[in-house]
């Protein structure tokens, strides 16, 4: 499957525009381009399955806060993400499993270190059947 986002260029940070047939697979592909800016995800093995609940205020909140859970992940925890899967979205609430396995200096290859997730330019949007995510990071 062709990758779903694209990176955008920023003076001094990073973007990710994620896009999807319906809002989860958006948000899915909105992971898969914040892990693709961390590590090279083909040295990531989905050894270990997670459960993520979030709970936000509007879409904009929950993207923020769906991308900031993923960068916890990998910087608190130490556990890198090989793929997400958002199963349902609504304006409060977000359930998604992610698969991954726990960070190995000697196998991972890194390619950023992205320190967080920004409000700046941050978009929630639908354009007939397509939803559109836009948000920067901080490198």
């Amino acid at each position: 499957m062709a990758a779903r986002f694209k990176l955008l260029a920023h003076p001094a940070d990073i973007g990710i525009e994620a896009t999807g047939a319906t809002l989860p697979e958006a948000f899915t592909h909105a992971a898969d381009g914040l892990m693709s800016l961390i590590v090279e995800p083909s040295t990531v093995h989905g050894r270990h399955m997670r459960e993520i609940v979030l709970e936000g205020t509007d879409l904009e909140h929950l993207l923020f806060l769906w991308l900031s859970e993923i960068l916890y992940l990998t910087d608190g925890e130490q556990f890198l993400v090989r793929h997400a899967t958002v199963t349902s979205v609504s304006p409060s609430h977000l359930r998604a499993i992610v698969v991954g396995e726990p960070l190995d200096r000697s196998r991972h290859v890194f390619r950023r270190d992205v320190k967080g997730i920004t409000y700046h330019q941050l978009a929630v949007a639908q354009t007939g059947d397509e939803h559109t995510l836009r948000v920067f990071v901080d490198i």
